[in-house]
């Protein structure tokens, strides 16, 4: 113990040293930010130095002097700015100096402000929001939407807007997307001008007015460019059912049907998998080759606008990053003996082939994708029977086959996830391209 106590002394004392020796290098940087008048540089370093050993006097004093300058400094250039005919630059002096007095107040010290700071503040914050809509409202009549957006927002983000300033802002930015949406619509953009009014029922209040013509636009862009889409069942390479192909298709059909297929984006409507379904088993057209020319007569019979065709063509699964550890054991008799536990990792990968049609027999899309999961794994390995091994619980399911069925299993269904996602992005995406 007598040995210990001098140790911890010596640590205590140069875990000291060094917090004094940062707070001297912080005060040195400050120095020489306040020589060339950076003042607001110099006052982050001054806090710095008193953040690392707030006893640090002079890094207090010289804290207290710049910060005041700093202060100062900005007043100065906001007054320069409003005479230049920049409200918003003036009003961000302030935002400034809101910085350097909570800075300095997050170490004790507090700085000098004019007695009517806060008046002038909010003054320089509300001719700032005021000019910011302005320019929002000049730029909606000039048809520079993105710029009326920004200025708006800005408006709502930077100078703390009162209530009423608030829903200004708000029904400034709900106007600017009605008739942005409006402008796209005229161009025959609908999915442009579905997207745009779909930002009034985004934002946090919009006038009853503007949510209502957003809504009547939205309908009128889906009623002229919604697609119908058959969505054929995934099929599988080869007549062997219970190939590994066929394992992998179901699971993706499985997943496309509790997923994306349930909630297909605006513009997409598709048929009920039962109906698809139906419609196949009376026409009998999957029993053979499966081309744009088939989906063709498929989407005449079921009057509908496009087909895709889903078809798992490989698969492959590998084991990497494998470990072996010699366990020891005991037989049933009571005999001593080893087996190798392995663990690592397992890769499920398989590759879909998507065939995208319309009603004349033109192919839209005939693209591969492929998906992979991954999955650790552990098992025993035993030159004889297992059974004959007296396992503790942990090591059973290490030859338990159930227990390592679903090991694979969860690399299967990480697998099923990417490969449906992946399939879905492509089915959707290649339609929604035919929408103007």
């Amino acid at each position: 113990m007598c040995r210990i106590m001098p140790v911890l002394g010596i640590l205590l004392f140069l875990f000291v040293l060094g917090g004094c020796a940062s707070a001297d290098k912080r005060f040195e940087q400050g120095n020489e930010m306040e020589a060339k008048g950076q003042y607001e540089q110099a006052v982050m370093r001054y806090v710095q130095a008193l953040e690392k050993d707030h006893t640090y006097e002079p890094a207090r004093i010289r804290l207290l002097e710049v910060g005041n300058l700093a202060i100062q400094e900005h007043l100065t250039d906001s007054e320069t700015r409003l005479q230049r005919g920049d409200p918003v630059g003036s009003a961000g002096h302030y935002r400034r100096i809101d910085s350097i007095v909570a800075q300095a107040r997050s170490v004790g010290v507090r700085l000098d402000v004019p007695n009517d700071y806060e008046g002038m503040r909010r003054g320089a914050f509300d001719h700032a929001f005021d000019t910011l809509i302005d320019q929002s409202v000049m730029a909606r009549d000039q048809g520079r939407w993105e710029d009326s957006a920004a200025y708006a927002r800005q408006a709502q983000r930077d100078f703390e807007p009162t209530f009423d300033q608030r829903n200004v802002a708000l029904t400034e930015e709900a106007n600017l997307y009605v008739a942005w949406s409006q402008a796209e619509s005229d161009y025959g953009h609908l999915r442009n001008a579905f997207d745009v009014a779909a930002l009034v029922q985004m934002l946090e209040w919009s006038p009853p007015e503007q949510a209502e013509t957003a809504s009547l636009l939205m309908e009128d862009c889906l009623a002229e460019g919604e697609l119908e889409l058959i969505v054929l069942p995934v099929q599988a390479k080869g007549k062997k059912k219970n190939s590994p192909e066929h394992f992998v298709s179901d699971q993706v059909e499985d997943m496309l049907w509790h997923g994306p297929w349930r909630q297909p984006p605006a513009f997409i409507a598709m048929d009920e998998p039962l109906t698809v379904r139906t419609l196949l088993d009376e026409s009998g057209m999957l029993d053979g080759n499966v081309n744009a020319a088939t989906m063709a007569l498929i989407l005449r019979l079921a009057e509908a606008d496009y087909a895709a065709y889903l078809k798992v063509i490989d698969s492959d699964v590998n084991e990497f990053d494998i470990k072996s550890r010699t366990e020891s054991v005991k037989t049933r008799q009571g005999q001593p003996t080893t087996f190798v536990k392995e663990s690592g990792k397992l890769r499920v990968q398989a590759t879909a082939r998507i065939l995208i049609a319309d009603e004349f027999g033109n192919e839209i899309a005939n693209e591969i994708v492929s998906g992979s999961g991954t999955a650790p794994f552990e098992r025993g390995v035993y030159a004889g029977n297992p059974d004959n091994l007296n396992l503790s619980a942990r090591q059973v399911d290490l030859f338990d086959q159930n227990a390592l069925a679903d090991q694979g299993m969860v690399a299967h269904h990480r697998l099923a996830q990417d490969l449906a996602r992946k399939i879905a992005d492509t089915v959707f995406g290649r339609t929604l391209a035919m929408v103007p």
